[in-house]
């Protein structure tokens, strides 16, 4: 740990400006709700600093970044804190945490320990990773800075402080179902889509049509499809067009004006545009070369 890491958080200093929480002396309720042992505020810049080794112990930092851009680099990795991030840093793994060369960082912590908090937050761990996007950011601060600026002192203390950090890890889980389960919702979708299109290649088919079909809006399918695929629909659809030419041109004799109809296209000129466009060749130059192997 370095000079900055050393110094007592309990005014402004050369690295930043600080909040302290109430620190609980005596813990009457650990066993049964577990510890918020300690809590804060920082506004902070390249002076701070902190590096730990892994300690003997179960006490978790949770951050949570209001502004600017921090850094958290834990099990080898580099992760950016940037507003709305949530990190999670157990003690018993070396980690080191610090506002960017030349930027500020400020950010809410606390650190909590206890059985079950253990077993909550190493399930998020590995679910979620050590930073994610915090939930409802405006209620994530609320609770962080209830906990940190409550007027409740010993038992109430640790009840108040036990029920917030509750709701705060609650809010974290719910929200990251909901993305994983948005995300499903969207590869289902896209799966749907891919069957409709299958169904319906070498036909006369859109992407209104398909969104209709879908009772979705086309801008909404064009762009989950391009998050999921790669390519947007129509893109994807020229493709294995042009990947079924492929196939017919190398395998049958029928004629490129054929193959073009059979494809969906009512135009030879728009279909050997296509090709040469996707393949970038003629479909001549295609089935010449592909005779000559």
């Amino acid at each position: 740990m370095d000079k900055a890491a050393e110094v007592t958080y309990d005014r402004d200093g050369n690295f930043g400006r600080v909040r302290l929480g109430y620190t609980p002396t005596t813990t009457e309720l650990h066993d049964a709700l577990g510890s918020v042992t300690f809590c804060g505020w920082h506004r902070c810049n390249d002076l701070y600093h902190i590096e730990r080794r892994a300690q003997h112990s179960r006490e978790y930092v949770l951050m949570l970044t209001c502004d600017g851009v921090g850094e958290l680099v834990i099990a080898g990795k580099r992760h950016a804190l940037q507003k709305r991030s949530f990190a999670i840093a157990p003690m018993d793994r070396a980690h080191t945490y610090y506002a960017q060369p030349g930027g500020e960082w400020e950010f809410y912590w606390m650190h909590v320990m206890g059985d079950h908090y253990t077993r909550m937050l190493e399930y998020m761990i590995s679910e979620f990773g050590w930073v994610f996007d915090a939930p409802d950011y405006g209620e994530a601060c609320q609770l962080m800075e209830g906990i940190m600026t409550t007027g409740f002192r010993g038992a109430e203390y640790e009840v108040f402080a036990a029920s917030a950090t509750h709701r705060l890890l609650f809010l974290l889980m719910q929200y990251r179902f909901e993305q994983v389960r948005r995300l499903d919702g969207h590869k289902a979708l896209v799966y749907r889509v891919m069957e409709l299109i299958d169904a319906h290649l070498f036909e006369d088919i859109s992407i209104n049509d398909i969104a209709k079909a879908m009772y979705v809006s086309r801008e909404h399918i064009i762009r989950v499809f391009k998050s999921e695929v790669g390519q947007t629909p129509y893109q994807y659809i020229k493709r294995r067009r042009m990947a079924h030419a492929c196939r017919l041109l190398g395998n049958t004799s029928m004629t490129v004006e054929e193959i073009g109809r059979s494809i969906g296209y009512r135009s030879t000129s728009a279909f050997i545009h296509q090709f040469r466009s996707e393949v970038r060749i003629t479909p001549a130059r295609y089935r010449s070369n592909v005779s000559q192997k």
